[in-house]
């Protein structure tokens, strides 16, 4: 049976810990060496309102030796998400509206430049001050992006 230790990871350049968690899973006891100082064992999913682990980067150990979600890094690492659907749309708009100058379609060529204005401002738009946990944060999905 495997055993999970979460452990604050170090910045490499001083030694000191840093906001970011790691995570080691042991499988056996002669493996135990590679378990860092401090780390804390934990279930198979240690963060309850993130058991698949989307949002590990965003997962913090705390005093208590919980975990807990950064509800910021939480945020970016959507965003990032977000930002990354944006430009495989974006690539695809770009190849219709090719076309569409290649068919002198003037009324399509306005349409898809809409479509692209909407995607380009659609990171302004957000509304971040309604956003109070994890729950909230996978569930930004602006139209613009369906």
């Amino acid at each position: 049976m495997a055993t999970n230790y979460i452990y604050k990871q170090k910045n490499p350049d001083t030694g000191e810990d840093m906001d970011r968690v790691g995570m080691i899973t042991i499988f056996n006891d002669s493996e135990m060496h590679r378990v860092p100082d401090g780390a804390i064992e934990v279930g198979e999913a240690p963060v309850e309102e993130d058991p698949e682990g989307a949002y590990f980067d965003a997962w913090r150990l705390q005093q208590n030796g919980t975990v807990k979600i950064d509800l910021e890094a939480a945020k970016e690492i959507r965003l990032k998400y977000l930002k990354k659907r944006r430009s495989n749309l974006l690539e695809r708009i770009d190849q219709l509206q090719f076309r569409a100058h290649c068919s002198d379609d003037k009324e399509e060529i306005q349409k898809l430049e809409k479509t692209k204005n909407e995607l380009r401002d659609f990171p302004d738009k957000i509304n971040w001050n309604v956003i109070h946990n994890l729950n909230d944060v996978k569930h930004i999905l602006p139209p613009c992006l369906i």
